[in-house]
C-alpha cells in the first residue's frame, strides 16, 4: 500500500483548520426572541461592537412538505413566486438597501465599470445532447440572461 502524499494530507488539514469545518445550523428566529434581544442591553457595554446592517425584514412562513417519506421545512418558500406582489416588494426593498450601501463605496463607479467589462461579455455554452436534440445557450453582452436554443 502506497503512503498517503504528505502534501495532500497537509492541504486537507489546513483547509479544515482554516475554514473552520461545517458551519453550525441556524435556528429559526421567533418574533419574541428577536424583540427581546433588541431590547436587552449589550453584555459588555464598554466594548466596541461592529455596526450591524439594518436589512429589510424577511418574513418566514414554515411550509412543510413530505418527499419520499422525509418531511422538509422551508421557511422561505413564499419567495419562489416572483409574480407575487409581496415578493416583488421584498425584492425592491433588498435592491434599494444594496444600492444604498454600494453607492457609499469609494470608487464605486470605477468598480461598476470594471465589473461590467468582466461580466457583460458575449458567451455561448457548449452544446449538450438530450435524446435526439442538441441544446446550447447564448447571451450577448447586453443581455442579463442566456437564451437556450
Amino acid at each position: 500500500m502506497k503512503p498517503f502524499p504528505l502534501a495532500v494530507l497537509s492541504g486537507l488539514v489546513a483547509s479544515v483548520f482554516c475554514c473552520g469545518g461545517e458551519p453550525a445550523p441556524v435556528a429559526p428566529r421567533s418574533a419574541a426572541s428577536a424583540s427581546a434581544k433588541a431590547a436587552a442591553p449589550p453584555a459588555d457595554a464598554g466594548a466596541a461592537t461592529p455596526a450591524r446592517f439594518a436589512y429589510p425584514d424577511t418574513p418566514q412562513h414554515d411550509v412543510a412538505e413530505t418527499l419520499h417519506g422525509v418531511t422538509l421545512h422551508d421557511r422561505f418558500r413564499w419567495l419562489e413566486d416572483g409574480h407575487d406582489e409581496k415578493v416583488q416588494a421584498w425584492a425592491s426593498a433588498e435592491n434599494a438597501f444594496a444600492r444604498a450601501r454600494l453607492a457609499k463605496l469609494p470608487d464605486g463607479a470605477a468598480i461598476k465599470k470594471r465589473l461590467t467589462e468582466l461580466f457583460y461579455v458575449d458567451s455561448e455554452s457548449a452544446p449538450s445532447k438530450a435524446h435526439d436534440r442538441y441544446f446550447w445557450s447564448h447571451r450577448s453582452a447586453k443581455q442579463e440572461k442566456s437564451v437556450v436554443f
